[in-house]
């Protein structure tokens, strides 16, 4: 598996979510692969993508950023994308939606959860 991923975790994160009340529910997308969560490296990228997208989708969603230390915010982002049943995380999609990297949900998961209980093993 290429660093590419696991560096961009490392780093800030960024998703649009639906907008309602008390609960986390982030965008997902169905592909040949299968379901995706995307995330993206920076708010500025992940507002550039909702800024994008259709009048009539764009209205229900908001952007939700975790920083770069925040490793419960990304693991609540990615496990709520796995709960909505996501298997894939898509990171910096296009305007094709094509994502310049990505990896198995699972994974990025659990390399933030080793990171946030300080038991990484590599």
């Amino acid at each position: 598996m290429a660093a590419a991923p696991y560096a961009l975790l490392d780093g800030p994160l960024a998703a649009l979510v639906q907008d309602i009340d008390e609960v986390l529910a982030p965008l997902t997308v169905v592909a040949a692969e299968g379901r995706a969560l995307f995330a993206f490296s920076s708010r500025r990228a992940a507002e550039a993508h909702l800024r994008s997208l259709p009048a009539e989708a764009s209205p229900r969603l908001r952007v939700v950023f975790a920083a770069a230390d925040d490793l419960r915010g990304k693991e609540e982002l990615l496990r709520a994308g796995a709960a909505a049943g996501a298997t894939l995380l898509d990171l910096d999609p296009n305007e094709d939606l094509r994502p310049r990297t990505s990896l198995a949900l699972a994974q990025a998961i659990a390399y933030i959860a080793s990171f946030r209980r300080n038991s990484a093993c590599f």
